[in-house]
């Protein structure tokens, strides 16, 4: 089974205090499922002024993996909304982050990917 990767990238200005720290210790708890998750990366870091962190997944189940994200994090509470203002989450494609998908964007306006079936 080919292994994918889910990377979420969280951009902390759209996040109130300390929101931010809590979404990556709820994303860092998607670890445990060891049959989900077979790895994660973890990259702070700033472009142009801007804070961001990058939880790069790696999975032998995306789809699974990608269904878990949309319940525990993009739903309709106020974290999960604040989480969906301020989040980016990208899958590779068939040939690596050559053909990557986008998942989400918090732009509404940016055309979104859709993972195919397997």
């Amino acid at each position: 089974m080919a292994m994918k990767k889910l990377s979420i990238q969280l951009q902390p200005m759209f996040f109130a205090a300390n929101l931010c720290d809590l979404a990556v210790k709820k994303l860092k708890t998607l670890e445990n499922n060891k049959k989900l998750v077979t790895s994660a990366k973890y990259d702070y870091g700033e472009e142009d002024g801007v804070r961001y962190i990058n939880i790069t997944f790696t999975s032998s189940d995306i789809m699974q993996l990608w269904k878990t994200i949309q319940k525990q994090f993009l739903t309709e509470t106020s974290a999960g909304i604040m989480f969906k203002s301020g989040s980016i989450i990208v899958c590779e494609g068939d040939f690596g982050w050559d053909d990557y998908l986008l998942l989400h964007h918090f732009d509404p306006l940016e055309k979104l990917d859709e993972l195919p079936s397997p």
